[in-house]
């Protein structure tokens, strides 16, 4: 089977699509791998061949100034005109990279970002979909919208599933006339009314990866979609612990702290990794520091209490350590409480704040909005989590995920069962 995945976002965004790729190749299908241009080398690393269709380098543009400006400035909202203005800026380049990616699919798997695009592309031909979700995105979830920040997620379901229908409305009225101008390129066979549509009407499954342990199942249970685990990333994605760090990290019995934020690129880090040090030499810490997209400095080179690497392999590196700060990504979430490591999240935007919050509201966790991010803060919060009654929270929630870790194996069987019955009509039905 020819598989066409396509894929618009950061590191954090596009891994599980990559495992899912490396699992369906090991499974014998033809797989191809759209992407934009920063997350490319990863696909090269694992012996794929990128199909970039276009030339929007994610991890350029949160570094630049108008990125900083835009995106850690603002505050959720903002962020999201943002990234509605870079999805209509590079509209035409992906519009013409997922006409040739999904030609002669025989399926195309895509993220919440693509998949009206995608749907209109495939009409014609009546290719299945399945759009992959790492957070709540349905109204019939027990939770608000994360996308929409802080405030909403205190809202009871009856007007929580409101925030669904208001996303949904915002995001069609920023993206309407890219995908009419798409659906007349392609001659898609409907009206379109609102791109919504386009995704609702079609041969389409919905697959959320994001477990049971951590959020409650659905409100309301719907056919065409799927609860699975968490699609988290095999050590191939990342290089193993370095035969030094390990030496470091076995040679003293210090409390060791992780701090890193993917690829969220932290202005301050340098500053906060400073700060930070000072603080490890007076509470008595070691830290491994993951600089990912962050701009960092020399400090963690001259402390014999800080390590730096560019980026390590979490699921090795975390239960060695006492907490783990982070950005509070679905997958760094995932591997987090599957550790038995409490984290502290310092959430930058979209979805981190609910996983935080998540974290929080479990007793396995702290949170920190960004405008509130010190080094200070970090240490306060890291106290917090040390507690006998948040390492406890944090074991048993270990035990409890660990039926939510196995989702790329449980995608590959959802799609032969899709496929297998693949002979029913697009329901056409209301997505969950």
């Amino acid at each position: 089977m020819r598989v066409a995945i396509a894929c618009l976002g950061s590191r954090g965004d596009v891994l599980p699509h990559v495992e899912i790729a490396r699992c369906l190749r090991e499974a014998g299908h033809d797989v191809a791998f759209g992407c934009n241009p920063d997350v490319a080398s990863i696909l090269e690393r694992l012996g794929f061949a990128p199909f970039v269709y276009t030339s929007l380098d994610i991890r350029v543009f949160l570094t630049s100034q108008e990125g900083r400006r835009s995106f850690f400035e603002g505050v959720t909202v903002a962020q999201l005109r943002t990234f509605a203005r870079l999805y209509e800026r590079y509209s035409a380049d992906v519009d013409t990279g997922l006409i040739e990616l999904c030609g002669g699919a025989d399926c195309v798997i895509a993220g919440r970002v693509l998949q009206e695009k995608v749907a209109i592309v495939t009409a014609a031909a009546g290719t299945p979909i399945v759009s992959i979700r790492t957070f709540p995105c349905s109204p019939s979830a027990p939770v608000a919208n994360p996308l929409l920040g802080p405030g909403p997620q205190r809202l009871r379901y009856q007007l929580s599933k409101l925030t669904y229908y208001s996303l949904d409305l915002g995001v069609d009225f920023s993206t309407l006339r890219s995908t009419r101008s798409l659906a007349r390129r392609v001659g898609y066979p409907h009206r379109m009314l609102r791109p919504s549509t386009a995704f609702r009407r079609s041969d389409h499954l919905i697959v959320e990866a994001f477990g049971t342990a951590i959020v409650p199942r659905n409100k309301r249970d719907r056919n065409n979609c799927r609860r699975i685990g968490f699609i988290r990333p095999t050590g191939q994605h990342a290089p193993p612990l370095p035969p030094d760090l390990a030496r470091w990290i076995d040679a003293s019995d210090i409390p060791l702290v992780y701090l890193g934020f993917g690829s969220m690129p932290v202005p301050e880090l340098g500053r906060l990794i400073t700060e930070f040090d000072s603080i490890c030499a007076s509470r008595g810490y070691r830290a491994v520091v993951a600089g990912d997209w962050s701009q960092t400095t020399a400090i963690a080179a001259q402390s014999n209490r800080m390590w730096l690497e560019p980026e390590v392999d979490h699921a090795a590196l975390f239960p060695h350590c006492v907490a783990l700060v982070h950005h509070g990504g679905a997958g760094t979430v995932a591997t987090a409480v599957a550790s038995g490591t409490p984290s502290v999240v310092c959430s930058h935007g979209f979805d981190q704040y609910f996983w935080g919050r998540a974290l929080r509201h479990l007793g396995v966790g702290e949170l920190i909005p960004r405008p509130a991010l010190t080094a200070a803060a970090i240490a306060d919060a890291i106290e917090r989590v040390r507690s006998v009654r948040v390492q406890s929270a944090a074991t048993r929630l270990a035990e409890r995920i660990r039926d939510d870790l196995n989702g790329a194996d449980e995608f590959t069987t959802v799609l032969d069962e899709m496929i297998a019955n693949r002979n029913r009509q697009p329901t056409g039905a209301e997505s969950c």
